[in-house]
C-alpha cells in the first residue's frame, strides 16, 4: 500500500535497506547470484521496499514473481506452481526444475526472483526453493525472499545465509522521528516536529500504523496539544474505527472478504454480503485505501491492501454474523474452500461434518496431500463430541503431519498430544517427533514405554513401526544385539509404512555386519531387494544406498558401484532425494579406491554441496575427508589440510564417530603422501586392536591396513609388521574379505626385507596376479613398485622395468603425483625416464572448473553436465568459458587430452 491509498508511491527510512538491495542487484548482472532475506513484521513495508526496489534498480532484468498464500499452506508445491514448476516428484526435483527455468530466462536478461510471503508457503515448496537457492552460483539471479521475523522456517535460510557469501539479511526496522517527517512532508501533509515525535511515540514507529494515521487525522488533530492522540492506540481499533464510518453495504462488502481470506471476484465477495448491487460500496472501501481492485481482469478481483486490515475487521465481526457470513461462503466459493468455511460456522460438536472432514481426509491422504489431510483430520477432532474419537483424529493428525515431514507443524500440536489417554500410537508418536527433532533420549524413552504397554493383537501398526525405530536408534548407538533383535520382532509384526521398512532393514543388516562383516550382511537383501540395481523401484531407493553402502563395506567394488550409481539415478527424480548426499558421497569413496579420482573428487564435491541442502551435517564432514585424501594423494597438500580442518571442525559439531575415524584417515592418507611413514603408524596403529567382533570397526573394508604395514616396513619396524600381516589376515578372515592379493604383497615385501628372495618373488608374482578391481588401486602400484625394486636389486632390469611401468600407468591414471615422483627414482636406476609432465600440470582451475573441464571432457553436453554437478546450465556456460582461457584452448574435444589432475 502506498502512503495515501492511491496518491503515488512514496518511501521513506529504507535507504540503507535500498543500498543493499542495489549491491547484491549489481552482483547478480555480473554473473555472481545472490540471495535477500527480509524480515519485517506485518505493516513494515516488506512488499512496497521490494517494489520501489524493482522500479528504481532492476531495469534489464526480468521479473519473476510469486506469493505464498495462507490458504495454499498444505498444498503441495502450491507455490512452485505459480513459478511454472510442473513436477510433482518432490522438493529436490521441483527446486532442480526452477533452476533449469531460471537458466532459460537468463538468456533474456539478468533474473530477478520475487517470493513474497515464505512464512506461508507450503513446505514442499520452501524446501525446493531453499535448494534452488543454494544451487544457483554462477548465475545471473537476484532471489528476494520477504517474510515474518519469527517464522520458524527463516532457520534454515539464515543457515544459508550466515555461511554463504551470495547471501544477505535484510531486517526492517522501526521508522524514525525523521521518517515520520519525511512522510509526512511527501504526503503533503502539514506536521511540525512535536507533531511528528507525538505520533512517532503513540505508534512506536510501525510504518502503516503510521501512514493509516497520517491519513486519517486532520491536521488539526496532528498538531493538536497533548500526550493522546484522538485516536485508538491499535492498528486494528484504528481500521475498525474507520471501517465503522463506511456505509452499511460497504461494511458488508468488506466483511465478506475478510471471510472469504484471499483475492476474490467482485460477484462472489457481493454474494457472500448479500448486496445485489456492489458498485458503491466498492467505491467506498477502495476510497478508504483498505481495498484495492483490478478491473482489467475478468471479475474484476477485489482484495485487502494489507493482511492487517483483512485480519482487523475479521476479529471485528460478531460470533454470530461470523458465522453467518462462512455460510454463505460455503454457498458460492468452490468445494475444497467451502469445507473450511463449513467447519468455520460450526460452533458445537457436529459429528455429521466431522465424519465429512474425515472422509476428505482419507481422499487427500490417498492423493499424497498428507499436510492437507492433516488440517482436515484436526477440524475434524474439534468437531468430535466424543473424547476418543477427538483423540484418535488428532492422533492421525500428527502422524501425517510427521509423514509429510511437517514436523514444525507436529510439534505444535505436542501438549494436545501428551494431553491424550496413554496408549501405544500416542507413544510412538511422541517417540518419532522426539527422534525428528533429534532427541535421541526423549525419543528412546517413548518407543519404550509404547513397546513394553503394547498389546500386540490391538497395537500391531504403532508397536511395528515403535520397534523398527528403536531398532534404528540402538544400532546407530553402537547396541547392535539390542537393535537387532528388536528389528526381527517389528519384522514378525509386519512394518506399516516405508520408514519403519527402511529403519527395520537398515537396524538388521547393520547390526548383523557388525558381527560378521559387511560382506555377511548384504545376503539379507536379497529377501527384500532384486539383485539387479536397475530393477530397484523407486520407492526403495534408500535401500538401494544401504545394499551400496554394505557392498563398500564388504569390499565389492563393482556391486557398490552400480548399485550407488542406480540410487543416484532413481534419487534426482524420486520421493527420498534426503539420501542423495549419501549416495554420492559412498560412490565417490568407491571411486577413489578404484582409481577414478576425477569421478571421485566430482561425487565427493556434489556430497558436500547437497548435505548443506538437506542439513545433513554427517555427511557433510565424510565428504571433506574424502576430498582431502584425493587431493593429498594428488599432491594439493594446502588444499587437502583446508578439507580436513573443515572435517574436523563438523565433527565437533556432529559428535560422529564415523566423522572423526575419518578425519583420521584423512590425515594418514595426508602423511602417506608426503612420504611420513612414522606419522602414518603413529595415526594408524590405534586402529588396530579393537577386537574383530562386536564393534563398529566390524564394517570397515580394512583399506587402511596396507599403508600401515607398508609404513612399519618403511620404519625398519619389521617384526611389527609381521603383527600387522597377521592381524590383518584374521580381520580379513572374520570379516568375509578377500584380501589375499594384498596379503601377498605385504609378505613378499617381508620376504624381500628379511632377504628371502625367492620367496618374495614368488609371492610378489601371486599377488600381481591376483589383483582384482576389489584391490585398491594405490595399494596395487605400492606392491608393483616393492616387486620391481627386488627385480632391479637382483638384476632383473627388464621384469623390473615392466612392474614400475605398470606402477606408474596406474598412478599417472589417477594423477598421484607424491607417489609418481618417489617412482621416478626408481624408473631412472632402470635407466627409463619417466614422464611427469602431464602429472604435474597444475592448472589454476577451481574445483567445481575441474569437474566441469573433465565430464565435458568425456563428451557430456552442457546440459548433461548441469545435471551431474546440480547446477544451472548457464553455471557451466560460465565455467566453460573460465576453462577454455586458463588452458589456452578453443573447443571442447581438446579438453579430452588434456591432465587435469
Amino acid at each position: 500500500m502506498d502512503a495515501s491509498g492511491g496518491r503515488g508511491h512514496l518511501l521513506v527510512g529504507r535507504s540503507e535497506e535500498l543500498s543493499a538491495l542495489s549491491a547484491r542487484a549489481s552482483d547478480a548482472r555480473t554473473g555472481r547470484a545472490q540471495v535477500v532475506l527480509i524480515e519485517g513484521d506485518a505493516g513494515y513495508g516488506k512488499t512496497e521496499l521490494v517494489r520501489h526496489f524493482l522500479r528504481q534498480s532492476c531495469d534489464g532484468f526480468v521479473i519473476i514473481q510469486a506469493e505464498a498464500e495462507e490458504l495454499a499452506v498444505d498444498a503441495t508445491l502450491y507455490l512452485l506452481g505459480q513459478l511454472g514448476v510442473s513436477t510433482t516428484d518432490g522438493p529436490f526435483a521441483a527446486g532442480m526444475e526452477l533452476v533449469d527455468q531460471l537458466a532459460e530466462q537468463q538468456d533474456r536478461g539478468p533474473v530477478a526472483l520475487v517470493i513474497e510471503d515464505l512464512h506461508w508457503a507450503d513446505p514442499a515448496s520452501h524446501d525446493a526453493l531453499l535448494l534452488a537457492a543454494r544451487r544457483l552460483r554462477e548465475d545471473r539471479v537476484l532471489v528476494i525472499v520477504t517474510t515474518r521475523p519469527d517464522a520458524a522456517r527463516n532457520a534454515a535460510w539464515e543457515r544459508f545465509i550466515q555461511s554463504d557469501e551470495r547471501g544477505c539479511r535484510v531486517r526492517l526496522t522501526p521508522l524514525s522521528v525523521d521518517d515520520v517527517v519525511q512522510l509526512a512532508k511527501g504526503l503533503h501533509i502539514p506536521l511540525h516536529r512535536r507533531g511528528a515525535e507525538r505520533l512517532h511515540r503513540h505508534t512506536a514507529g510501525h510504518p502503516l500504523y503510521v501512514r493509516t494515521l497520517l491519513s486519517e487525522l486532520t491536521p488539526a488533530q496532528l498538531a493538536a496539544r497533548g500526550e493522546d492522540l484522538p485516536a485508538p492506540t491499535s492498528l486494528a481499533l484504528t481500521t475498525v474505527s474507520r471501517m465503522a464510518q463506511l456505509s452499511t453495504d460497504a461494511r458488508a462488502l468488506g466483511s465478506a472478504l475478510a471471510v472469504l481470506r484471499q483475492r476474490a471476484p467482485l460477484p462472489v465477495a457481493a454474494a457472500v454480503a448479500g448486496l445485489s448491487s456492489p458498485s458503491q460500496a466498492l467505491d467506498e472501501l477502495i476510497a478508504s485505501g483498505f481495498v484495492t481492485s483490478t478491473p482489467a481482469e475478468p471479475g474484476t478481483p477485489i482484495e485487502f491492501a494489507h493482511p492487517l486490515y483483512s485480519t482487523a475487521v475479521y476479529e471485528d465481526l460478531s460470533p454470530t454474523r461470523r458465522q453467518e457470513l462462512h455460510r454463505a461462503a460455503a454457498a458460492v466459493v468452490e468445494r475444497s474452500a467451502a469445507m473450511e468455511h463449513r467447519f468455520r460456522a460450526a460452533d458445537t460438536f457436529d459429528d455429521d461434518l466431522a465424519a465429512e472432514l474425515d472422509g476428505a481426509a482419507a481422499g487427500k491422504t490417498a492423493a499424497g496431500e498428507l499436510g492437507t489431510a492433516a488440517t482436515y483430520l484436526l477440524w475434524s477432532s474439534s468437531l468430535s463430541a466424543q473424547v476418543t474419537v477427538r483423540q484418535n483424529r488428532l492422533q492421525e493428525a500428527v502422524s501425517l503431519a510427521l509423514q509429510g515431514g511437517e514436523t514444525e507443524r507436529a510439534e505444535g500440536l505436542r501438549e494436545q498430544l501428551e494431553a491424550c489417554a496413554d496408549s501405544t500410537f500416542r507413544n510412538q508418536l511422541l517417540g518419532t517427533l522426539a527422534w525428528d527433532e533429534g532427541d535421541a533420549v526423549e525419543s528412546e524413552k517413548w518407543l519404550t514405554i509404547a513397546i513394553e504397554r503394547a498389546d500386540p493383537t490391538v497395537d500391531r501398526v504403532p508397536l511395528a513401526a515403535s520397534l523398527a525405530m528403536k531398532a534404528y536408534l540402538c544400532v546407530t548407538h553402537n547396541r547392535m544385539e539390542e537393535g537387532t533383535a528388536l528389528a526381527r520382532r517389528a519384522f514378525d509384526l509386519g512394518l506399516p509404512d516405508r520408514r519403519s521398512d527402511y529403519m527395520a532393514w537398515a537396524a538388521l543388516t547393520v547390526g548383523q555386519g557388525a558381527f560378521a562383516g559387511a560382506a555377511k550382511s548384504v545376503p539379507l537383501l536379497a529377501h527384500r531387494l532384486p539383485s539387479r540395481p536397475d530393477d530397484v523401484a523407486v520407492e526403495d531407493c534408500d535401500l538401494l544406498v544401504l545394499r551400496g553402502l554394505l557392498n563398500f563395506y564388504g569390499q565389492r567394488a563393482e556391486a557398490t558401484i552400480a548399485d550407488l550409481r542406480a540410487a543416484v539415478k532413481l534419487l534426482r527424480h524420486g520421493p527420498i532425494a534426503s539420501e542423495l548426499a549419501r549416495a554420492h558421497l559412498h560412490l565417490g569413496q568407491m571411486l577413489f579406491l578404484v582409481g577414478d579420482w576425477d569421478g571421485a573428487h566430482r561425487h565427493g564435491a556434489v556430497a558436500l554441496s547437497l548435505s548443506s541442502d538437506d542439513r545433513q551435517t554427517w555427511v557433510g564432514p565424510q565428504a571433506h575427508c574424502l576430498l582431502s585424501s584425493i587431493l593429498a594423494s594428488r599432491g594439493h597438500v594446502e588444499d587437502a589440510s583446508t578439507h580436513i580442518e573443515a572435517a574436523r571442525g563438523g565433527f565437533e559439531k556432529t559428535d560422529s564417530l564415523e566423522a572423526y575415524v575419518g578425519v583420521i584417515l584423512s590425515e594418514a592418507d595426508l602423511a602417506w603422501a608426503l612420504g611420513d611413514s612414522g606419522r602414518v603408524l603413529q595415526l594408524l596403529l590405534p586402529f588396530v586392536g579393537e577386537g574383530d567382533a562386536g564393534s563398529l570397526t566390524m564394517l570397515s573394508a580394512l583399506v587402511w591396513w596396507t599403508p600401515l604395514v607398508m609404513a612399519a616396513f618403511n620404519c625398519g619396524q619389521t617384526e611389527l609388521a609381521n603383527v600387522l600381516i597377521s592381524q590383518f589376515e584374521s580381520a580379513a578372515e572374520v570379516r568375509g574379505l578377500d584380501v589375499q592379493a594384498r596379503l601377498a604383497g605385504l609378505r613378499g615385501r617381508a620376504a624381500s626385507d628379511g632377504g628371502s628372495v625367492q620367496d618374495a618373488l614368488g609371492l610378489f608374482a601371486m599377488s600381481v596376479d591376483s589383483f582384482t578391481v576389489d584391490d585398491p588401486v594405490l595399494d596395487q602400484a605400492l606392491i608393483r613398485q616393492a616387486y620391481g625394486r627386488l627385480l632391479l636389486a637382483i638384476g632383473e632390469r627388464r621384469q623390473a622395468t615392466d612392474q614400475l611401468r605398470a606402477a606408474h600407468q596406474i598412478l599417472s591414471s589417477c594423477g598421484a603425483t607424491p607417489f609418481l615422483d618417489r617412482l621416478a627414482a626408481d624408473l631412472d636406476r632402470c635407466g627409463v625416464r619417466a614422464d611427469t609432465r602431464r602429472s604435474r600440470e597444475r592448472f589454476s582451475l577451481t574445483d567445481r572448473e575441474r569437474d566441469v573441464a573433465v565430464l565435458v571432457g568425456r563428451g557430456l553436453t552442457n546440459a548433461e553436465v548441469a545435471a551431474e554437478l546440480y547446477v544451472s546450465k548457464k553455471a557451466v556456460e560460465f565455467h566453460l568459458g573460465n576453462i577454455f582461457g586458463k588452458l589456452g584452448i578453443t573447443s571442447r574435444r581438446q579438453l579430452r587430452g588434456i591432465q587435469l589432475a
